[in-house]
């Protein structure tokens, strides 16, 4: 622990920061609205949604907590947790992931009991006999050895675990959904898998006939076909982002300044790096226990590293996706952003566009997800019990892996602890 005669330097030197600041939270804020104002601009990839003038709402946590004005009694969550991704001397890696539902209010609580498991191995040497196959297919239990080999995209062997809790995550989804559920349905995080998103969508751009049939295309595909049967019954199937590194929001905020501004009157470029800088400016509110949250927004086109012929960046990510059934627009990402006050955090609220197209549906989606988080002051209240649910804790961790090592040998680095995120890319 640091000496108190260090810590009273280190306290010297932030007092010394703080009193050359110019900047203030309020000014910042201020600033931010000017430029959140442009974003109902008719120019870029993202669109407001009803409108050319976005706007920032603010609700009491006693308001959101309490409001039922959909009368709606229960709600779902999907969680997977995944294990670390263990790699061997020999080049095997493996990945185990468990995928559980979240139930509360009358929903049909028995699904809590169900898990769907995927186990994912690489074998870069050839080392063992393994295949893909169905180790248990159960009413509780559906469990799932899948084993990349040389055909499966050369992407993928650095996507193990990642590609095991998707796959559980995606498939669990699909069950829940698929059982005639009446009741929204919240996933901890982006109602597609970003890193598979992109990388199925980069290598169908650029014409690979098996970028839908591949094991990241059939992942992919799975979400995709849960949002179908979603649209089917009208129940929505809710994202909750709660870490983002995107530059989605600011890349779009630049292209509608430019087309704004050609002529210098305001600033074409916006003072933030990331989104989430832009969005707690944007958001900052001086009332405790106060919810801010923005108007919503729809991604109608997804940047890609591949280039179109105009020299664009910019497709639609489900263009020839086999699960499309209705209109591709209703499949496109519809959004908001809100102020957790409890924990000081923004979130990007998700749903595919398709439910809501109307200003109804528009309150009726935002008003009850804000509901679900407010309760918990965190995120969705189903959300939080599957993940519960579903933990795969470190103990168990290691007991599950300490079976290999008789016959395996795992390199290890002196500082082993877990710290970043699990995935990255433009849902955080």
């Amino acid at each position: 622990m640091v000496d108190q005669t260090t810590f009273r330097v280190m306290e010297e030197i932030v007092e010394e920061v703080h009193g050359n600041l110019n900047e203030t939270a309020k000014r910042s804020h201020e600033e931010a609205v000017e430029f959140y104002d442009k974003l109902g601009a008719p120019f870029g990839n993202i669109r407001l949604i009803g409108g050319r003038n976005p706007e920032i709402m603010e609700s009491s946590s006693e308001d959101l907590a309490t409001w039922n004005g959909d009368n709606l009694n229960s709600a779902y969550g999907i969680d997977a947790s995944v294990t670390q991704e263990r790699k061997f001397t020999n080049g095997l890696k493996v990945a185990i992931s468990n995928a559980k539902a979240g139930v509360v209010g009358d929903g049909i609580h028995s699904f809590t009991d169900k898990s769907h498991i995927v186990a994912v191995i690489y074998d870069k040497y050839d080392n063992t006999s393994l295949t893909s196959k169905t180790v248990k297919n159960q009413d509780d239990i559906i469990a799932e050895l899948n084993v990349l080999t040389e055909e499966d995209p050369r992407e993928s062997k650095r996507m193990v675990q990642n590609i095991a809790r998707t796959k559980s995550e995606g498939e669990h989804l699909k069950r829940l959904i698929q059982s005639s559920i009446s009741s929204v349905v919240f996933l901890d995080g982006p109602i597609y898998p970003p890193l598979i998103l992109d990388e199925v969508v980069r290598r169908d751009f650029i014409g690979e006939e098996d970028a839908w049939n591949d094991v990241l295309g059939n992942i992919l595909s799975t979400y995709v076909e849960s949002i179908t049967t979603a649209m089917d019954s009208n129940w929505p199937i809710i994202g909750v982002v709660k870490t983002m590194d995107s530059r989605s929001l600011i890349k779009d905020l630049e292209l509608k300044l430019q087309e704004l501004y050609s002529d210098g009157d305001f600033p074409t470029t916006p003072p933030w790096e990331k989104d989430i800088h832009f969005l707690t400016d944007l958001l900052y509110s001086e009332n405790i226990g106060t919810y801010t949250y923005t108007s919503w927004f729809e991604e109608k086109k997804r940047f890609s590293n591949s280039t179109n012929k105009d020299g664009s960046h910019y497709v639609k990510p489900l263009k020839n996706c086999p699960e499309v059934k209705y209109s591709l627009e209703s499949y496109n990402r519809a959004f908001f952003f809100v102020r957790i006050p409890s924990t000081d955090t923004v979130a990007r609220v998700e749903v595919p566009s398709g439910f809501v197209q109307d200003s109804k549906s528009q309150e009726f989606v935002q008003k009850r997800a804000l509901a679900e988080i407010a309760k918990m002051g965190d995120t969705a209240e189903p959300i939080l019990q599957a993940d519960k649910n579903a933990k795969i804790g470190r103990k168990n961790q290691k007991k599950l892996f300490s079976k290999l090592y008789g016959k395996l040998s795992e390199p290890r680095d002196y500082n082993s602890d877990y710290r970043g995120p699990e995935y990255t890319g433009e849902n955080n």
